[in-house]
């Protein structure tokens, strides 16, 4: 009967409504879903920027670290150079002051 067929139509649209609203709710629920990880995407995105620039600067620390004990060491090999040229004139000196005395002594 057309009564049957209505209320067949009706429960089926009411059905349909229903499942309608959950498919909102799920793709609601999806959203929201999606802009919480892109907020922790860009949360983490932004601590590797951070790491990164710190990792940048401690590498340039190290460079000017590297570049600074090179030039100790460099300045170091001279002073080392410097004091043996030292000593062997004292060594020469005392020879000739030795040689001196001698002279003096024996002359």
């Amino acid at each position: 009967s057309i009564k049957d067929e209505v209320e067949r139509a009706t429960s089926d649209l009411t059905r349909s409504k229903r499942m309608s609203e959950e498919e909102e709710e799920r793709l609601s629920q999806a959203c929201q879903q999606l802009a919480s990880a892109e907020i922790q995407l860009e949360s983490r995105r932004k601590e590797l920027e951070e790491t990164r620039r710190r990792i940048n600067l401690a590498t340039e620390e190290l460079e000017g670290t590297r570049l600074k004990s090179f030039e100790l060491d460099e300045q170091n090999r001279v002073g080392q150079e410097h004091a043996t040229r030292l000593r062997e004139q004292l060594r020469s000196m005392r020879s000739e002051m030795l040689e001196l005395s001698r002279s003096r002594l024996g002359g």
